[in-house]
């Protein structure tokens, strides 16, 4: 009898913890909308951890609660759009970020808008959105770069370079956007234009994987394979995990470094 009891207590204080949990989870609603967007953050970082998406979907169910909480709350509408967004529900991160717009017209959220309509395929709207954030901020690296997908996917080229050089004219010295637009270069088959952006970059800042294997890259374009072969296993050397790098130095059959 001793051992039923202890076995249905037992049993019991099991349940009753497995009841709270349920109810704790249910009940995310009840919470300020505070503790709901420190919660959704505690997700957030839980997920980027892990690489779990789950931790993403119980953020953003935390982030809308909080919004639908605060419908005041730039921030909890900025992040229901962020986590929405990485999740692939576009049309609703983009009602998310249409409200943010409203709540805090300072805020640089059109170039985010755009990226959200670009993803959903709705270049026009994605366009517009781009253009409404050059508005308010003329330098801005997110609104050019996605312009100058944009209009490098719609075939208008002489733009996508524009919108590629004004990155540039912001970011020099720094290598990142002259390796985009040697790679857009690449892209349609300009590997000598390419090979001229490289070497615009000041010497100093050739150093890094990414540079040496991009200039990889052109040399096999230009059908220049000892130079290819070198800035190729530089860029490996100096700890490329780059897939192409690798696919390129097969494909060239380059021989180790003696």
């Amino acid at each position: 009898m001793r051992f039923r009891t202890a076995g249905f207590v037992g049993m019991f204080l099991i349940l009753v913890a497995a009841a709270l949990l349920v109810w704790g989870s249910n009940n995310f609603a009840a919470l300020p909308v505070d503790d709901l967007l420190e919660r959704a953050y505690t997700y957030l970082a839980i997920g980027a951890f892990r690489g779990e998406a789950r931790w993403t979907a119980e953020a953003a169910e935390l982030f809308e609660r909080a919004a639908a909480g605060d419908p005041s709350s730039a921030e909890a509408h900025l992040m229901a759009a962020m986590s929405l967004q990485a999740l692939g529900r576009i049309q609703e991160a983009i009602a998310y970020y249409e409200t943010v717009r409203d709540l805090a017209p300072s805020f640089p959220v059109d170039a985010m808008i755009g990226d959200a309509y670009f993803a959903a395929g709705d270049l026009e709207d994605a366009e517009a959105a781009y253009l409404r954030a050059l508005e308010v901020e003329p330098e801005s690296v997110l609104a050019l770069s996605g312009l100058a997908r944009l209009t490098e996917r719609t075939g208008r080229l002489t733009d996508s370079e524009m919108y590629l050089r004004r990155i540039i004219r912001i970011t020099a010295p720094e290598p990142g956007a002259y390796l985009e637009l040697a790679a857009f270069f690449l892209r349609h088959g300009a590997p000598d234009s390419a090979l001229a952006v490289l070497e615009e970059v000041d010497e100093e800042r050739r150093t890094g994987a990414a540079y040496h294997g991009q200039l990889g890259f052109v040399y096999e374009a230009l059908d220049r394979r000892d130079e290819a072969c070198s800035e190729l296993r530089t860029a490996l050397r100096l700890g490329s995990n780059d897939a192409d790098v690798t696919a390129a130095i097969e494909r060239l059959g380059c021989t180790p470094r003696p």
